[in-house]
């Protein structure tokens, strides 16, 4: 009994919860009808009646017709004179064509002794000049330690780790048939005489002479060479050019040259397709003590450029300590070919001891080459020789 009415209880309670539910619903549907049909907005009652007003006609314009008046302007008569025919006092008596014809033929009067000028002797120039080598090499005095254009004496067993060829690979402006070094020297071009002019120094069979008129070689051609022999070196590979820059008060003119040319060695290394990169040293001397940056490698032109001109120019200098400089701080690409360009217009000294054959031993070991652009002296020639790079001289001509 007492479950029953517990069911009884709990079913009521879930009827009257419908109910609920439902008269809730009725009513939410009643509010809903009754706001529809009295918010229902009146619709606005169209009037029937359309008003129209006539419009009279427009009186019609009269269009006034203006008469057109030509003036006509009268054609004035222009004079032109008739050229009349002057009288020749005496008829022009034209040149027979025989006569012509035996002037045409006539020979020329050809000299019977014709002074033939012969060229100058060429002049023979001895050259004694003691060379004190720092290195431990045993190489031969003056004049035959002269290394030559075609021939090496000071490195003649060396053979160039990218041509193949015995000797060193020197670059020189001049090209003939005889042995020797050309030196340049500031030419006025006036006449052949023992003076201003463009020197050969012989060695061994070479003989001396004096050329005038010979165009020196430019800035811009000595680095499109260089940049074409570091091409060949390299065999397609990437490269790292590092200049190392004499920084003396001399060198001004020169590094403004390089900094002026750069942009042409850029545009061969990129018509290539040569993967490149370029680094930096300058060096010289304050207060007894060396000055030597080192600008890593870069492709950034501009910051290259600009590390250049801002280089301070000091008294003097030690191209072997900038090489040592540079070989143990400049971070080379291990799959690169590894170029130095020397450029300094003085012999090579060492504040440290640092010879010669040190940087060479150096160089070798880093499979680094050395191009130079120096001066005419053998210490220049044999770095470049026996790292298998290639000498130049310093142009005159800085375009």
């Amino acid at each position: 009994m007492t479950n029953s009415r517990v069911l009884q209880k709990a079913f009521r309670q879930q009827y009257r919860t419908y109910a609920l539910r439902i008269s809730g619903i009725v009513h939410i549907i009643m509010m809903i009808g009754f706001s529809i049909f009295f918010l229902k907005p009146k619709t606005q009652e169209v009037e029937d009646e359309i008003h129209v007003e006539l419009i009279e006609a427009l009186p019609r314009q009269e269009i006034v017709k203006q008469k057109v008046v030509e003036i006509q302007t009268p054609i004035e008569k222009i004079e032109v004179p008739i050229q009349k025919k002057l009288p020749v006092e005496k008829p022009v008596e034209l040149m027979k064509p025989e006569a012509s014809l035996a002037i045409a033929k006539m020979l020329p009067e050809v000299p019977t002794a014709v002074d033939i000028q012969q060229p100058p002797a060429k002049i023979k120039i001895d050259v004694d000049v003691p060379i004190a080598l720092s290195t431990d090499a045993d190489l031969p005095t003056a004049p035959d330690s002269i290394v030559s254009v075609r021939q090496s004496t000071a490195a003649a067993d060396v053979e160039s780790r990218y041509t193949g060829h015995q000797g060193p690979r020197i670059k020189n402006p001049h090209k003939g048939a005889g042995a020797g070094t050309r030196k340049w020297t500031k030419g006025t071009g006036a006449g052949q005489e023992i003076g201003d002019g463009v020197a050969e120094i012989g060695a061994g069979q070479g003989q001396g002479i004096f050329e005038t008129g010979a165009e020196q070689p430019t800035f811009r051609s000595v680095i499109k060479e260089l940049t074409e022999d570091i091409i060949d070196s390299s065999d397609g590979a990437p490269v790292d050019v590092v200049f190392v820059v004499d920084a003396s008060g001399s060198m001004q003119d020169n590094i403004n040259a390089v900094a002026e040319h750069l942009g042409g060695m850029v545009d061969v290394y990129k018509a290539s397709e040569i993967d490149y990169q370029l680094g930096l040293t300058h060096f010289t001397v304050k207060n007894k003590q060396n000055r030597i940056g080192v600008f890593q490698l870069t492709q950034d032109l501009s910051k290259y450029k600009a590390a250049l001109y801002e280089i301070q120019l000091g008294g003097d200098e030690h191209a072997l300590d900038a090489i040592n400089e540079t070989m143990m701080k400049l971070r080379f690409r291990n799959d690169a070919t590894k170029h130095l360009i020397l450029v300094t217009d003085e012999p090579f000294t060492s504040l440290h001891g640092f010879t010669v054959d040190d940087a060479i031993n150096l160089c070798r070991k880093n499979k680094v080459y050395v191009n130079v652009l120096g001066i005419d002296n053998p210490k220049h020639k044999y770095l470049a020789a026996v790292t298998g790079g290639t000498w130049h001289p310093i142009p005159v001509n800085l375009k």
